[in-house]
Formats: structure tokens, sequence, C-alpha cells
């Protein structure tokens, strides 16, 4: 039964023509353009500094506050804006950067802050203190924020990115990723709150505190998708698509990562109306009405970030790795929980209920600040996407994280969207343009669309000892590599 009324859903949707878009009002998205646009870089003074003098490897002017030595003389000011995705770049000499990448939703409202250098220890490696203007409070964002060290020379094995405590005598490692593109290597850390960090060089015994700590402070993100739509075939067929996806990532390195592996559970329902089946009673022609639930009461997912490069003409000038979206990819293994024909309903267990073994269905997922989409690819079909969000909390008990979810009827009022078998693009602002775009291939690489035209940018690769690998320029070869340390 499932697979005849499938075929028939199939052959519904390959006659639909196109339809109007009317995407549903969502006041989650509070995010304006999606474009990365550069600082405007300011001294104390409120002058304009170029690139080059913005960093000096001389300890001239260092003062000492809370035990930090902070270079005022080489403060920026930067207005990061809350719909726009916004890097800052501190030169670090002739050959290393250290960049600090605002992805879009960020920061709730346009906030102007401070970073002023400092310099720790002998061995030289940067660090800056970041706080918002007027305020010395540490600064809290609302999405992880990446903070990147690229350099031409060779970065030692004990090097880490670290977070200084408020009196600079002490520090936490930041869990760190070692970078390889080319030429060019360093180390990248993602974080959601701001005071000092800086690139240090730890001990065995720094790194085994380190995750002990983390594992103490933990927290969660958790993403949550319950969106509807329907489409209507040029013969009157209605269509009906339904998600509820509730995982959360409660594995993550640290209390700040969005990245890994995220569990719970998934349910997509199709349901399906046909008023033209040439069956009459009594002069009257019946419709043919069939909705189908299927579930995945064990569903996981991974989570990637991704980002932009950008290359200097001077091949002695390290790249620079701007964090833009996350990227996902996982199974869900479906199997047939509910069946409706014709207003009766069937569960699963019923008499003449026919056992559903699990079928796989591979879902694509793109994250920019609040949104979340989820893109199932249907056999013979194509993408259907889901609309959702992510956000992080506190650690909750097993008791307070969320329990199954329920089947909930298909809303036949649901808006109604175009299909299009290979468009696997999605609108992140509501602006009724294409963004962005993300697919699984046939070998479980994500497929990544960064400007909504269609044709891959990045292709992500991972393996089971958590090395990333980007392919920027199609060749199958990875241009940058990704290795966890902590």
């Amino acid at each position: 039964m499932k697979k005849i009324i499938l075929l028939l859903i199939s052959v519904f949707l390959m006659f639909t023509g196109c339809t109007r878009l009317h995407e549903p009002t969502d006041n989650d998205n509070k995010n304006g353009e999606n474009q990365i646009s550069e600082e405007t870089v300011k001294n104390s003074s409120g002058e304009e500094n170029s690139s080059s003098e913005a960093y000096q490897s001389d300890n001239e002017n260092l003062s000492d506050n809370n035990g930090l030595q902070l270079d005022e003389s080489r403060k920026q000011e930067c207005k990061v804006s809350s719909g726009k995705g916004q890097t800052i770049t501190m030169p670090c000499g002739d050959n290393a950067r250290l960049e600090i990448s605002f992805v879009e939703g960020s920061v709730s409202e346009d906030t102007v802050f401070e970073i002023t250098p400092i310099k720790t220890g002998k061995d030289g490696y940067p660090g800056f203190h970041l706080n918002q203007k007027g305020s010395n409070k540490d600064v809290q964002v609302d999405y992880p924020v990446s903070i990147c060290y690229m350099t031409t020379s060779e970065v030692a094995e004990d090097l880490r990115i670290v977070k200084f405590n408020e009196n600079g005598d002490d520090y936490i490692i930041v869990p760190t990723y070692r970078v390889e593109a080319g030429e060019s290597k360093g180390l990248i850390a993602f974080v959601n709150s701001f005071s000092a960090y800086g690139v240090k060089k730890v001990t065995k015994s720094d790194i085994e505190h380190a995750a002990d700590w983390h594992e103490l402070y933990g927290f969660d993100w958790e993403m949550n998708v319950d969106d509807q739509y329907k489409m209507i075939g040029p013969d009157g067929t209605e269509l009906f698509l339904g998600c509820n996806i509730c995982m959360v990532n409660k594995s993550a390195p640290s209390s700040f990562t969005m990245q890994g592996q995220y569990t719970g559970e998934a349910i997509l329902g199709i349901g399906a109306v046909q008023f033209n089946t040439g069956t009459f009673v009594e002069g009257m022609e019946l419709p043919l009405a069939v909705t189908l639930f299927w579930s995945d009461r064990n569903a996981n997912l991974e989570l990637l970030p991704i980002f932009e490069k950008e290359e200097e003409a001077d091949p002695l000038k390290p790249i620079s790795l701007k964090h833009r979206d996350y990227v996902g990819k996982g199974i869900l293994n479906l199997t047939l929980d509910n069946l409706e024909f014709m207003g009766k309903d069937h569960e699963k267990g019923d008499p003449g209920m026919v056992d559903d073994e699990p079928e796989p269905y591979p879902v694509s997922v793109v994250t920019r600040g609040p949104i979340a989409y989820v893109i199932f690819e249907y056999p013979e079909i194509g993408p259907f996407k889901f609309k959702g969000s992510i956000v992080g909390h506190g650690k909750k008990t097993e008791k307070e994280l969320p329990q199954r979810i329920e089947i909930a009827p298909l809303d036949y009022n649901s808006p109604m969207k175009d299909h299009e078998p290979d468009d696997y693009t999605v609108d992140l602002n509501n602006d009724s343009n294409p963004d962005v775009g993300v697919k699984q291939d046939s070998n479980g690489r994500i497929e990544y669309d960064g400007d909504g035209d269609k044709k891959t940018d990045v292709t992500v690769t991972t393996d089971s000892d958590g090395i990333i690998s980007y392919d920027t320029d199609g060749d199958g070869k990875p241009d940058i590599i990704l290795t966890p340390l902590i």
C-alpha cells in the first residue's frame, strides 16, 4: 500500500506546474542582508587605520588593565550590525593575522565593539581584549563567533587559543581546531562570550584541566522544525507536506560549540487529495484522500562550520577564513507510523497494518543565526524544504529535555510553495530570493552553494576522527583541513 500511494504522489508531483510562492510570516528571522561586509577600523583617536598600521610587533605604549597588558594605541572600534556577518582583522607582523568573525544573528542589535591587542608572555603570540563600547562587562553574543589565527610560519604542536580570566593571571583552553590551507597554517575556535583571548603555548596538564572544565559547564544547542506547506497541481490535486524535528547537541566539546552530533526525533508527513478521480456515487464524484506519517525516533545528524576563504596576492601573507554559516548532513531511517485513507486512521500495530521496514532518507541542513532549514532528499521527486530554528540554552537534565514528538494532523490551510526537482536553495531573510543552497551527494559529502546560484562553491567531507575537509575549487582535493585538538 505504501509504495502504491508513494507512486501516486510521485505522479501527482511530476505533473505539478509552478505555483505562486507564499512564504509563511516568521518573526523569528531578524536577520537582514547576508553579505559579509568589511569593518570600519578606527584607532582610539577616531582616525582610520590601514591594515599594516593596525598591529605593531614592538612593546611600546603597553598599559596594565586588570593584569592584562593592553596596547591602547592600537585599539580599534568596529560596528557590528544585527543583520550582517562581519570580520575584524588584526594583522600580526608580516606573515600572520588574527581574525574575529561575527555571523549574522550574533548580535540582536547594532553594536559598537572596542578591540585592544594584548601581549602575553615572552613567546610573542597575539591576543586581544574585546568589550562593548562604554561598558566593562563581558560581551555575550547570541551565536558563536570564530577566532582564527593564521600564519605562513609553522604552528607549534602545543599552541592553542585560550580565554584569560579578568585578572589576566589564569586562562582556560578553548576547544581548538588546527587549520591547514596550502602554505597557510593556524588555529580556529568558536566562542559566544568575550573578554580577553589569545594564542598561547600550553601544557598537557592545561589540556586535561580544560577537558574537565568544559564537561562541567555544559551547554546544549537545540534545533526545532515544525513547518508545513502545500502544492496544487494543474488538475486540482492538493499535496500537503509537513515536518517536525527536535534534535539536541548534547555532546559539544565546549559550552558554546554549535557544531557536532545532534540526536532526537523526526517526523515527515505527506498527504494528497485528488478530486478528479472518475468515481461517482449518486452523481457525485468521490475524491481520493490519503495521508502518511513516517518517523525516526533515533534520528541524528552532524552540523559543521562553513567558511569564506580569501587569499592575498602576496604569497607570504596567510589566507583569511571568515566564518559564514553552519551546514549539516544525516540519514533519517523513517518507518511508517500512521496512515489515514479516506478519513479512516490506521496506526502502527493496528490489524491489517503491514509492518514497515525503515527506509533511509538523506537530509541536509543549513543554519544562519537563529534560522535553520532542513532539506529532505525524496526519491524521484527532489528536495522538500522545511524551515525551523536553532537556539542555545543551559544544559538540561534528561527529564527537562524534549520528550517524544507526537504526530499532529496536516494543516490543509498551509501556504503554497513552488517545487523544482533540482532546486536546493533557501531564502534565509524572507526577501523571496535564494541566499544559499545545500545538498548531500551520493557519497555523503555536503555541497554548499554560498550565494544561491545553484552552483557548488564548497564541498565538505568528514572522517571518523572528526577531521573536516573543504574543497573550495572543485578539483576533488581538500583546500582547507580542520583537525580537532581538544
